[in-house]
């Protein structure tokens, strides 16, 4: 199995990843349970910023900045 925090690959038999210590047991539960994969929201993760085309990256990082106070410098 590949470890999802480090990508390295382990034995099914560990219970911790032996390269940083996640905890495969969650993993493997939750990839069983296929109530799990219904309830996830890839729009919510890295995996829709990889898809995401380069002009919607650097609106969605704007919107961001804004909604956090931050004001991104302008070329003037």
């Amino acid at each position: 199995m590949f470890c999802p925090q480090c990508g390295s690959t382990q034995s099914e038999e560990l219970k911790f990843c032996k390269a940083c210590g996640v905890n495969l047991v969650a993993v493997r539960t939750a990839v069983k349970d296929p109530k799990s994969v219904e309830k996830f929201n890839w729009n919510k993760s890295w995996v829709s910023e990889m898809m995401m085309g380069s002009e919607e990256s650097v609106k969605r990082a704007a919107k961001l900045e804004r909604l956090q106070g931050i004001t991104p410098a302008t070329n003037a």
